[in-house]
């Protein structure tokens, strides 16, 4: 009988005879490169693929990176609520239906009831690929089987390989192309979670909401309006606001204007905690988005503890090395701005021999990266190129 697992479309031996188990002692586990897809449409989207991810750290299924999140139409089965899609890159020393397993019990761990095919789910985990092996299994089948139809798969998949060929017999044929090839239908926007009170950011959706940041700065050297909200005026403050409009409020305890002097971190959280904390008891600012602007990751934290839901980083992660990692622990939304040394130092570091947008790009990029190896997951990113 033939064997059920091939690559590069051919078939080849199974992994577990003799040689190559004593190859297995020699070099160690070997690890393997695969791709998942996300999907949820009940209960908080964004929480479930979120704890989904999280699970498949602990099993030892290291996610490496993600892509956005997409919210989509659902396909086949079309009287049910819109789902939230994605894409995950892991590493992990499983066999395929070993990891299939895992990622079973991931769902059935989360609850997942199976009522009818394609139904409503709170979790979906299905391989996409694994390394460049096809994989012909009555209860598993790789590249996925429906991967080609389905632009809420093949979207993500672009994100992370758009390069990759899906069949070796066609390696000029790539990921980007066969999304080319799909039927026009109403375009998708990636969405990016600020709270679970608050709509998410689409940029891509034609009716999306506009969000509007209030900035409330409690220092008093602050770059805009420093002294200006002092602490028995900022109640009244954020009332005004929201009823301007204003869906996101950004705090900040310490000026970032150039060359103004640093105040100390504990200094700082005594500025900005109990400042959130206020606008959480305020009962108009409910569902207010709150924003921490801060480079200091015990501030963050602390400032999340409190009731915060994001953080805006000037640094994008560069003044503190804890910074990346508090955020990917807690699972929040992160602004990662663009800027060059310190507040004291940036206005001095201003040569662009390449060109000013394609280096702020290029360097953006390298904090996008480092956010990514840190585990924060893509959709967790919003990215300012620190403009005024």
């Amino acid at each position: 009988m033939p064997d059920a697992i091939g690559h590069c479309g051919a078939t080849s031996p199974l992994r577990d005879n003799a040689w190559t188990e004593t190859l297995g002692l020699w070099l160690g586990p070997r690890k393997t490169t695969a791709y998942i897809a996300l999907g949820s449409n009940m209960g908080d989207r964004v929480a479930e693929i979120e704890r989904a991810c999280n699970e498949m750290d602990r099993r030892g299924i290291n996610v490496k990176r993600t892509s956005s999140l997409w919210e989509t139409e659902p396909m086949y089965v079309t009287d049910q609520d819109r789902f939230v899609n994605g894409a995950c890159e892991v590493e992990t020393e499983l066999e395929p239906l070993a990891l299939l397993d895992q990622l079973q019990a991931i769902e059935k761990e989360m609850g997942r009831k199976k009522v009818i095919d394609k139904g409503p789910r709170n979790i979906d985990l299905d391989i996409l690929l694994y390394g460049d092996e096809r994989v012909d299994h009555e209860r598993l089948k790789v590249p996925h089987i429906g991967i080609l139809e389905r632009e809420f798969v093949l979207r993500p998949l672009a994100e992370l390989i758009p390069a990759k060929s899906l069949d070796p017999s066609k390696p000029w044929k790539l990921i980007q192309d066969h999304l080319n090839e799909l039927p026009l239908g109403e375009p998708l926007s990636s969405m990016t979670p600020l709270s679970p009170s608050s709509s998410p950011l689409t940029p891509l959706a034609r009716k999306r909401k506009t969000h509007i940041m209030g900035i409330l700065n409690l220092t008093p050297d602050s770059f805009s309006d420093g002294g200006v909200h002092a602490q028995d005026g900022i109640a009244q403050t954020v009332i005004d606001m929201v009823r301007d409009g204003t869906s996101i409020i950004d705090v900040g305890g310490q000026s970032t204007a150039p060359g103004r002097p640093e105040v100390s971190a504990d200094e700082e959280a005594s500025r900005v905690v109990p400042a959130v904390q206020l606008i959480r008891s305020i009962p108009e600012a409910r569902d207010v988005v709150i924003s921490v602007d801060t480079y200091r990751a015990s501030v963050a934290e602390q400032a999340i503890a409190s009731g915060a839901d994001m953080i805006n980083d000037v640094s994008a992660g560069v003044l503190d090395a804890d910074m990346l990692p508090t955020v990917a622990r807690l699972d929040r939304t992160i602004c990662l701005m663009h800027m060059r040394g310190t507040p004291q130092t940036m206005t001095e570091l201003t040569s662009y021999p390449d060109g000013l947008i394609p280096t702020v790009a290029s360097e953006l990029l390298s904090r996008v990266a480092a956010a990514e190896a840190a585990g924060i997951r893509r959709w967790r990113i919003v990215l300012d190129p620190g403009i005024g």
